[in-house]
């Protein structure tokens, strides 16, 4: 389940101010590498099956919204039979996927592009791009609605953009 389902489904329970939700950011799929290995070649479905196919092990954590995804591509290509076996899940809270490759423990991670330090990032090809949105609402009980909105209104704006993009993300909005 994504950030921005739960957002939604907190708006749907009345926890969530509907008015207020506000798309703060999008982080495409990405493939990390530990810091100073050499980035696949995924700018191609191609290249993209290679990194797979020669990866030894590969994090993904299934239940998030990559590892549905990267599920489904391995299907479409059909080379699931052949990468399943190489692919590991996080621990809870160690940094995912891409701490993983940071550590070491994996020679390969997809997931959402995040900076993780120890690794570096090669962005899923763009016909297979998939993007998961990050998303802020303001909660129904607040003390200080205004103020709240003053904030989800500066992470939404031009002003968050280069840190926003600092994080290998996108702002929700085009530059």
């Amino acid at each position: 389940m994504s950030q921005a389902t739960t957002i939604d489904d907190m708006i749907k329970t009345g926890k969530l101010d509907h008015t207020s939700r506000a798309e703060l950011a999008r982080a495409g799929l990405a493939v990390a590498v530990h810091a100073g290995a050499p980035k696949p070649d995924v700018t191609s479905v191609e290249g993209f099956k290679r990194a797979l196919l020669s990866a030894k092990s590969i994090a993904i954590s299934p239940e998030s919204v990559s590892g549905a995804y990267l599920a489904e591509l391995l299907d479409r290509f059909g080379i699931a039979s052949e990468v399943k076996p190489k692919i590991i899940s996080p621990p809870v809270n160690t940094g995912g996927a891409f701490g993983m490759v940071a550590r070491g423990s994996a020679e390969i991670g997809v997931a959402a592009a995040a900076v993780v330090p120890g690794t570096e990032l090669a962005r899923f090809p763009a016909e297979r791009q998939r993007y998961q949105a990050f998303v802020g609402a303001i909660g129904t009980s607040t003390k200080e609605p205004e103020a709240a909105k003053e904030l989800l209104k500066f992470f939404a704006s031009e002003a968050a953009a280069p840190v926003i993009k600092a994080k290998s993300m996108e702002p929700p909005h085009p530059n």
